[in-house]
Order: structure tokens, then sequence, then C-alpha cells
């Protein structure tokens, strides 16, 4: 029986062990963290899903909310960055929704108590203060997750406005046409600049934009687009810009490939740690079975 365990255990260890090189030589991918940007945009078009959207749950934030102090320029602030990470709360709202998550943990935590459990206990205070967290940091999280997909597409942008200005002089419908095929992130930002520029000036609407994306070549394309919106030909400006920016994807996808051996790496160390730990465990047998046959 213990023979019939150790070997189903030995290839448990294999299977385990051996999955993850397998899969990386397939082309699956081995990470065992989901990809920041995928969380992002699922958490974009799942709002829906959120469990205060329950009526219930609703009314009890809006309440908890409305006993929740803020400055004006601490509630704006908040505002504005909630609306560009597309999370559907005020800034009361927010702050309160991470407190009520602090409290379900907390609630776990007083369960525990009652019923004498000390683990249980302290799981639920790690809990309460996880959950806050969580909730707390949401929103930076979420910018974080968004400006990282959105630094990754810069260059296409750039390209793509650089070449549509070369048929039509019109920066909003250049960019009313790169707004259809943009992804999630950049579309929000881009909706909030074609907004601008249609009811403000296209200069002073642009000039917000460089402040949120807050990049060098954004700069770069603001500064050329000005002049346009000028009068002023900038077309050798673009086009170098434009260059530039089919260097800076080329660099983009030189790093993401030197990643690779790194991740095939991650993948194998399970594997080398089993090996060694079943070696070390035949030879400690091996060794026990010679001071037996000794003794």
């Amino acid at each position: 029986m213990s023979k019939l365990l150790v070997c189903f255990v030995i290839f448990l260890c294999l299977y385990f062990a051996l999955m993850f090189p397998v899969m990386a030589i397939f082309g699956v991918r081995v990470e065992m963290r989901r990809s920041k940007t995928l969380t992002t945009i699922i958490r974009w078009r799942k709002r829906s899903h959120s469990i205060w959207s329950d009526p219930l749950l609703r009314k009890l934030l809006e309440l908890v909310a409305g006993a929740i102090p803020l400055s004006p320029e601490s509630e704006a602030k908040m505002n504005e960055e909630l609306a560009r990470a597309d999370l559907p709360y005020s800034a009361q709202e927010y702050y309160a929704r991470a407190i009520l998550s602090g409290l379900a943990g907390l609630a776990v935590a007083l369960f525990a108590a009652m019923v004498h459990s000390t683990i249980l206990v302290i799981g639920g205070l790690l809990l309460a203060v996880y959950l806050f967290m969580k909730n707390y940091e949401e929103v930076k999280d979420l910018l974080k997750n968004k400006y990282e997909l959105i630094e990754s597409e810069i260059p296409t942008f750039i390209r793509s406005v650089e070449s549509g200005l070369k048929a039509d002089r019109d920066i909003i419908r250049v960019m009313e046409r790169y707004n259809r095929i943009a992804s999630p992130a950049m579309r929000s930002e881009l909706e909030i600049l074609i907004a601008d520029m249609n009811t403000s000036s296209v200069p002073q609407a642009l000039m917000k934009f460089d402040n949120r994306m807050n990049t060098p070549e954004i700069s770069r394309l603001v500064a050329a687009l000005v002049e346009v919106d000028r009068g002023v030909d900038a077309s050798l400006t673009l086009q170098y810009l434009a260059q530039d920016m089919t260097s800076m994807r080329r660099e983009m996808i030189t790093r993401e490939l030197d990643k690779r051996p790194g991740k095939m790496k991650m993948a194998i160390l399970p594997a080398g740690a089993i090996l060694v730990v079943m070696m070390f465990y035949m030879l400690i047998e091996a060794v026990i079975k010679s001071s037996g046959s000794i003794f």
C-alpha cells in the first residue's frame, strides 16, 4: 500500500512538473497570473456583473456614501479618475464600497469569534484588509493597466494619424476614423478628445489630451497637430515622427521576444525541482536499505 502511494505521489509530481514545459512547447501561455490588460478589458465590458448592481446593495452603498465627507477638490479629482477608469461610481460611493467590503471581512472574523475559531478570526481579519485595499486601489490599478495598453498602441495610433492627414487635413475626422478601430483603452481617451474638439477649440482639446496621456510621443504629435490646425505644413515633422514610431514598435516586439526565454525557464523550473527531490528520495531509500542489510 505504501509503495502504491509513493508511486501515485511520484506520478502527480511528474504530471505537474512536466505540464508547464509541454504547454510552453506547444505555444500555450504558461503564466499562472492572468494578463492585466485582459483583466482590464473584461472589467470594462462586464460592469453590469458587479455585485453592487443589486438594488439592495446599491441602496446600502448610497446610504454609506452619504456619510463620507470629502473636500470639493478631492471629490472632483476622484470623480475625474473614476470617469477615466470607467468605474460607474461617484467618489463617495467608491470609498463606501471599499469600507463595506472591509466590513464583510470583519463580519467573518466576528462570526469566527462567536464559534471560538482562532484560525477563522485571523483569516477574517486578513480578508477584511485584502478586500478593503483591493477596492480602495482599484482605480489606480485600472488606470495603470489602461495606460500600459495605450502605450503599446501609441506607435500604431501615431502612424495612422500621420497617414490619415495625407488624405484629409481635418483633424477631427481623422481621429473619428481611428476611433472606430481603437482598443477600448484608447477609444475612451479619443472619445473625450473628440468631444472636447467639438465643444471647444482643437488646440485646447489637444493640450488636454497631451496632459492626460503624459508621454513624449503624444507631446510631439500634439505639437505637430497644433501646427496643422493653424495651417502650417507639418507633414515633414509627422513623417519623421511616424518613422520613429516604426522603430519604437520594433523595439517593443524585441523586448517582448526577449521575455520569452525567461518565461520558459519559469515553466521548466518546477520540473527541475521535482527531479531533484525524486533523486534525493531514491538516494535516501537506497541508503536506508543498505543500512538495513548491514545491521
